[in-house]
């Protein structure tokens, strides 16, 4: 198959691409310059002529992408593009985010709202709502990838310890989506602590870190409603700390 995949730099879009690439399809990468624009999009969907969509690309959910305007016009209005690209007839999936359950909103959550709601009106548009996804090759200021970097230094961090979050590993998250799952998560919350306590024991480490405070729009029920996980919680933090601290050698 032809596969359009916008974000695909990022950290879930590069596992799918690698994934899809291992399954004989052809990916091909669709910056944000073009699915911002209508036209662009347009006439990038009609030259590739894809048999499938995945909408990955995003802004705002990381610690440094504060532009509204641009949250906005990327998160919004570029999936709109995108949908209406496909004519209504080229399958897409659209990656939303489980944030969209925030009790307390961001302008992230938003306009990824909104487009989630959007999609509704076209039948060939699929949102998938992944929750909180890591692994190997997941940002470096992410929490996961934050703690195994601490604990190889010994530096020390702030740390919320009782912010709770679905962890999905990449693997089990990319063959569920491939799979068709549109809500993707464990249906279990592990809090920091948790998760910081499973990452000491791997690595024979006590982590260094003050307490923090939580962030306001952390909810204490983000979990999915049932489970896609088949890499058990500890196998995969294990695999996760492989691979980072590999990078530090």
């Amino acid at each position: 198959m032809r596969c359009i995949i916008t974000g695909v730099n990022g950290f879930i879009g590069s596992a799918l691409r690698k994934r899809l690439e291992e399954n004989g399809d052809v990916v091909i990468e669709m910056r944000r310059e073009y699915y911002n624009n209508p036209r662009s999009a347009t006439h990038f969907v009609h030259w590739v002529g894809p048999d499938i969509i995945y909408h990955l690309g995003s802004y705002g959910n990381h610690y440094n992408q504060r532009d509204i305007k641009e949250t906005i016009e990327t998160n919004l209005f570029g999936t709109i593009n995108m949908m209406l690209a496909t004519r209504s007839v080229i399958p897409m999936v659209n990656v939303t985010s489980s944030s969209l359950n925030l009790s307390h909103q961001t302008a992230y959550s938003c306009t990824k709202s909104a487009a989630a709601h959007i999609a509704s009106l076209f039948p060939n548009v699929k949102n998938v709502m992944p929750y909180s996804v890591y692994g190997h090759g997941e940002g470096s200021h992410r929490l996961i990838p934050t703690v195994i970097r601490h604990l190889l230094s010994g530096e020390e961090m702030e740390l919320d310890e009782d912010a709770v979050h679905d962890w999905i590993y990449i693997d089990d998250f990319i063959s569920a989506m491939l799979s068709g799952h549109t809500v993707i998560g464990t249906a279990k919350v592990h809090t920091n602590i948790e998760i910081v306590r499973k990452l000491e024991i791997i690595s024979g480490k006590k982590l260094n870190y003050v307490k923090a405070e939580k962030r306001k729009y952390d909810c204490g029920t983000w979990a999915a409603p049932f489970s896609v996980e088949h890499i058990h919680i500890d196998e995969a933090m294990l695999k996760t700390y492989l691979w980072f601290s590999s990078k530090k050698e």
